[in-house]
């Protein structure tokens, strides 16, 4: 048995991609980003906060998911691995095109105005080729072949920094007196010569989920591949690693943003190991309690540990309930505004309604998740 499992699962790393699923719930049903509160909405295009962390814990979260993955088919041939990698990561690229479908289909069941093309028109002219998904299979396959080659704790680690550094100077080489940004760097010249602005989100270069910012997704994979392998063991012997590699990462994160900026749409360096250093410790501290008191974790921690037996399933309910919740009409205006006009938001303050109202939103899950995972019906890739 390894540390925190039930049947063969390591249940600290449930919880945490069940906190990052939660957390994207909350931040993704905000119902008017103007009267948010700020941590509830990404800095963009520089900076950091709150919401900027949910993205890179899922790719963290498969970094550990893969570690364990592979552990448990340390006999399959070298090829067989890869190809199952591949396999995987096809599929997820596949289920992120037709995501994408989503809300193209929503504005023509819907329009809020008359639509001047059909919806394999638009289909065809605008369909965003780059997403989430997209990004978690191209940084999957990128992270789990290179951990099939190399599987010292110290080289994935500095095949992490390695990647860093590459991307870094491969946008301060192409344009040295602007590398980040966003209308003339090497980001907005990789996506260009691979897609049209009308297949990239809101139809502008570069895609925040594009080619260029896989490279340090990678990075974040690999991180999340070291911290499963430390996961694996039962005790607390590795807890001083993880902290060790959380408070190094983080240093080496806020040192580097002197040169490059903090920024999730670009994936920069810095954002990478700030995030990562983030994730080690929180998963040090989520081994350390199911080690301690395991007991008590699994009573805490029980509903985020539902959320995150089920991942891509909430993922994919988001991406279809919630454009249609923010764009079915009632009485001449969306669902959304209707529910944010009629509620409290005349009576509380419009940031701490935005609050309770995202967190309500959370809290309408549970009985779902907590069905499935009653019933053990889990949606997987």
């Amino acid at each position: 048995m390894r540390v925190g499992e039930t049947m063969g699962r390591i249940e600290a790393l449930d919880v945490f991609r069940g906190l990052a699923v939660l957390c994207m719930i909350f931040v993704n049903a905000v119902p008017r980003p103007d009267l948010a509160p700020a941590f509830m909405l990404p800095a963009v295009p520089y900076g950091l906060s709150f919401a900027d962390l949910v993205f890179p814990a899922f790719l963290f979260a498969v970094g550990i998911s893969g570690a364990v993955w592979l552990d448990k088919r340390a006999e399959m041939w070298f090829h067989d691995c890869v190809l199952e990698i591949l396999k995987r990561a096809a599929v997820l690229f596949l289920l992120g095109i037709v995501y994408n479908v989503i809300p193209l289909l929503y504005q023509h069941l819907f329009p809020a105005e008359p639509q001047q093309l059909s919806f394999f028109s638009d289909l065809v002219r605008h369909l965003r080729f780059f997403g989430i998904l997209q990004r978690i299979a191209l940084a999957y396959a990128g992270g789990m072949i290179l951990y099939c080659f190399f599987r010292s704790n110290q080289i994935l680690c500095l095949l992490a920094i390695a990647l860093l550094a590459g991307s870094s100077a491969g946008a301060h080489i192409y344009a040295p007196d602007t590398p980040y940004d966003l209308a003339t760097g090497i980001y907005q010249a990789v996506d260009g010569a691979v897609i049209s602005a009308g297949h990239s989100y809101m139809s502008v270069l570069p895609d925040p989920e594009g080619l260029y910012g896989v490279i340090s997704s990678i990075a974040t994979v690999l991180f999340g591949i070291l911290s499963g392998q430390l996961l694996m063991v039962r005790n607390l012997e590795t807890v001083p690693s993880q902290v060790t590699y959380g408070i190094g990462l983080f240093i080496l994160g806020f040192v580097w943003s002197f040169l490059d900026p903090v920024s999730r749409p670009l994936w920069t360096a810095p954002y990478t190991l700030l995030t990562a250093g983030i994730f080690f410790l929180v998963t040090a501290c989520l081994h350390v309690l199911y080690c301690v008191a395991p007991s008590f974790s699994r009573a805490v921690f029980h509903f985020p540990m539902t959320f995150g037996r089920n991942a891509i399933f909430a993922y994919f309910a988001m991406g279809i309930l919630l454009p249609l919740y923010l764009n079915f009409p009632v009485k001449g205006v969306s669902l959304a505004t209707y529910l944010w006009d009629t509620g409290l938001s005349q009576v509380l303050a419009p940031a701490f309604f935005s609050f309770c109202y995202a967190l309500i939103w959370c809290v309408l899950w549970l009985p779902i998740f907590e069905y499935f995972y009653e019933h053990q019906i889990f949606f997987k890739v």
